[in-house]
């Protein structure tokens, strides 16, 4: 999705969803980046909510990169999740393990989907290392964020799969997944 796109009314998209449900990841490091190296095909963003904080990073060679560098404790973590353009690993933490699913997507058919783009709070007040920090001064909130491009706002976009009530055909969305951080142009 381009950054300009975001305006333009939402459009549905057809495509081939692959989904992997029911995923249990011990709560262990070691156990979290088997599972990140296992289905992620490509390196990814990540969003880690912890208990005392929401932290940014990269799943890059292999490896977990937070923005802060900081260390991961994974039995702080609530939830993550790791995302790129094509597919998503979202682990939520429940009964002492990581419980979530894996989607991939790719061209083709038989999925319906929807792109948008959330605005995030703040503006850039630092860019640095591919991470740029938006803060919002009224709020008193600051985010670091995975970026590669420069801008003023950033917005992430997210997809949401469509889904039909078997019994009335009624359509809603089944399920959601994070895409990208990108930067937001107004207008």
């Amino acid at each position: 999705m381009k950054n300009t796109d975001f305006s333009a009314p939402l459009k549905i998209v057809g495509l081939s969803s692959e989904k992997t449900a029911g995923l249990c990841v011990d709560l262990s490091e070691q156990a979290l980046e088997e599972a990140l190296r296992t289905h992620m095909k490509e390196d990814a963003l990540l969003i880690v909510w912890q208990f005392h904080r929401i932290v940014w990073g990269r799943w890059q060679a292999g490896a977990i990169h937070l923005a802060d560098d900081g260390a991961l404790d994974t039995s702080l973590i609530g939830e993550m999740r790791a995302f790129n353009e094509t597919e998503e690993l979202h682990l939520v933490k429940k009964r002492g393990k990581f419980r979530g699913r894996y989607i991939f997507d790719k061209d083709g058919e038989g999925t319906e989907a929807v792109d948008s783009a959330a605005p995030l709070w703040g503006e850039r007040t630092a860019c640095a290392g591919g991470y740029v920090t938006l803060a919002d001064a009224g709020r008193g909130l600051s985010l670091t964020v995975p970026a590669e491009e420069e801008g003023e706002r950033f917005a992430l976009v997210t997809r949401c799969y469509i889904g039909y009530d078997p019994e009335t055909q009624q359509a809603g969305y089944e399920d959601m997944r994070y895409k990208a951080v990108v930067p937001l142009e107004e207008g």
